[in-house]
């Protein structure tokens, strides 16, 4: 995970419970993708399964390669045991990639504004 708020850079680990987040920071760049799918699949191997709370509220935007790979996560997330996913996403771009990404993969996402309310839903049930 690069640490450089030109290039960006993730982290991705479980909050609480069954619930992993993976929390994008700076831009958010397609060598990324592989970075989030190996960390999320161990995360959600070490809670055996749940939801994943993505927060883009710190990205600072995304190259649209970015967004071409998103099958693989949708993949690992389903076999490994993922349950709802949510989406914080407080940028009109990146809410429009997120309804995109939703819409395509079939998954059930949910969006949201803020990182709170999207934990929030996911504490809920």
């Amino acid at each position: 995970m690069e640490n450089n708020q030109k290039q960006g850079w993730t982290e991705t680990k479980i909050v609480e419970g069954k619930i992993v987040e993976t929390a994008y920071f700076g831009k958010i760049l397609p060598s990324h993708l592989d970075e989030v799918r190996i960390a999320l699949e161990a995360a959600l191997r070490k809670s055996g399964g749940g939801d994943w709370l993505v927060d883009t509220t710190k990205a600072s935007g995304f190259r649209p390669a970015a967004s071409e790979s998103s099958s693989a996560f949708f993949d690992a997330f389903r076999r490994l045991g993922g349950k709802r996913i949510a989406v914080a996403v407080s940028s009109a771009p990146l809410r429009m990639l997120g309804s995109a990404l939703a819409f395509a993969s079939g998954q059930d996402i949910k969006l949201f504004a803020s990182r709170d309310e999207a934990l929030q839903f996911l504490r809920s049930s």
